[in-house]
């Protein structure tokens, strides 16, 4: 009997300890599963980590690519300008010159002269003066004493003739410049105004348009300004005709003297004047006489009585 306990005591432990292995065993065998699923759960991640990594070092790549690509291609515009600015400086001084010799070479063929408002004496421009009936001026050297019965201009009606405003009246360094850039100076105008006969002296300024105008030009070739003037008066009804063309003495010194007779056919009336006219330095002196439709002087040379040297 006690063998047969021994026996089923025997067999009992054997198969706890069967049952005891079989659940150890489960329980190993859980763990493992358990264990490679967080391994491979921590592989993914791993791998994960690294393909940003690797997607961030691309990108970083890229943007340092195109950062010196867009500084290669800014120092080359930058280049670009620099050449261009030399190019154009180059060519700037180029044309200075250029533009430099030339003046020189037409400084020498006209010999400019810098004073605009000198004559060929040295004397500096000014306007006459009127005193009682005489006109005088240091300018040109006449004087000119109106007979009885003349008016005189003012000299506000005189600055009305070349649209210069009265307002710089009494003010002659602002007058003087505006003259500097007058092409014709009314300077004088006497009027008969009975007889309509009437004495002007004007100032053609050649300086105004340029100091090779003023050298190229001579009486001569005013004479001819004047005619084509003239010329372009037909087509208003106003006819000027040439009758004499000589050299005279007014006022103790030399002029062209060019007499015409000027047909106005609106009213059917001719009138007779004379043109005296003298270079002084950069300023054609020029003086006109023209008789009335009641003139009672027989000739236009008539007036050449009333001047006189100043």
């Amino acid at each position: 009997m006690k063998k047969i306990l021994a026996m089923l005591l025997a067999m009992l432990t054997v198969c706890s300890f069967a049952a005891c292995g079989d659940s150890e065993k489960k329980s190993l065998g859980g763990n493992d599963e358990s264990s490679v699923s967080e391994k491979e759960n921590k592989d993914d991640e791993d791998s994960e980590e690294i393909d940003y990594e690797k997607e961030l070092e691309e990108a970083q790549k890229k943007i340092e690519e195109l950062e010196a690509q867009a500084e290669a291609e800014k120092e080359k515009a930058e280049s670009e300008i620099r050449e261009n600015i030399e190019d154009a400086e180059e060519e700037r001084e180029k044309a200075e010159e250029e533009i430099s010799e030339s003046e020189e070479a037409i400084n020498e063929i006209i010999g400019e002269d810098d004073s605009d408002d000198e004559d060929a004496d040295g004397s500096e421009f000014v306007m006459g003066s009127v005193d009682g009936n005489v006109y005088t001026s240091s300018f040109s050297g006449l004087k000119f004493t109106a007979p009885d019965g003349y008016v005189f201009s003012t000299e506000e009606e005189i600055l009305e003739m070349m649209n210069i405003g009265t307002e710089i009246m009494g003010d002659k360094g602002e007058l003087y410049m505006e003259l500097a850039e007058q092409g014709s100076i009314y300077d004088m105008v006497a009027q008969d105004p009975v007889t309509g006969d009437n004495v002007m002296i004007m100032y053609e300024n050649l300086g105004a348009y340029g100091s090779a105008v003023a050298d190229a030009y001579d009486v001569d070739t005013y004479l001819e300004a004047v005619e084509l003037q003239f010329e372009g008066l037909e087509s208003s009804g106003i006819i000027y005709e040439k009758a004499n063309e000589s050299d005279v003495t007014l006022g103790g010194r030399e002029f062209r003297k060019v007499e015409f007779s000027c047909h106005y056919e609106t009213y059917d009336l001719t009138t007779n004047q004379a043109y005296y006219i003298a270079k002084d330095g950069d300023y054609m002196t020029v003086v006109i006489a023209s008789l009335g439709v009641n003139s009672a002087m027989s000739d236009v040379s008539e007036f050449e009585q009333y001047f006189s040297a100043n």
